[in-house]
């Protein structure tokens, strides 16, 4: 009897184990899709190897489902978009706001795509389908909205 207790003990503690005690997901070696665990650039079918991810680089033309499979980290309607304004960035070409300045991408212009108002320029809002200055966003004038039309505190 004593030695059965003896012999359940480890038996429970392995089926008690946490899951994360699994190993990690295997490296990707050979042409590996955006998304995939890699150790080298040559791994990635894009060529690029960010933080052990592959990852659909800057300008590229790969399809995308998740932010984290674009080095801007910005998955926008299936493609890697450029960055959101205050992400870092080395280029211009890098930020949607085609503006990078003291290495942070700038706010974005009238028309320009936003997830807040944060992401507008000179005090644009940001309307509910994702426009600096589109209909819907907050507004103090006409110069705020998109249309050239601001009634009643709302781009029209």
């Amino acid at each position: 009897m004593v030695g059965a207790a003896v012999w359940t003990v480890p038996v429970l503690q392995s089926a008690l184990a946490p899951a994360s005690a699994a190993s990690p997901p295997p490296v990707c070696t050979v042409n590996c899709p955006p998304g995939s665990t890699c150790a080298t650039n040559t791994n990635c079918s894009t060529g690029l190897c960010l933080n052990g991810v592959c990852v659909i680089p800057y300008g590229g033309t790969g399809t995308c489902t998740a932010n984290s499979q674009c080095q801007s980290g910005n998955c926008l309607g299936g493609t890697c978009a450029a960055s959101w304004p205050g992400t870092t960035c080395t280029s211009s070409s890098q930020c949607l706001s085609g503006k990078c300045a003291g290495g942070r991408c700038k706010e974005n212009p009238l028309g320009g795509y936003c997830r807040s108002t944060a992401d507008c320029a000179n005090n644009m809002g940001c309307s509910g389908a994702g426009t600096c200055g589109g209909p819907g966003a907050p507004c103090q004038n006409k110069t705020k909205c998109l249309s050239g039309n601001c009634k009643n505190g709302l781009c029209q």
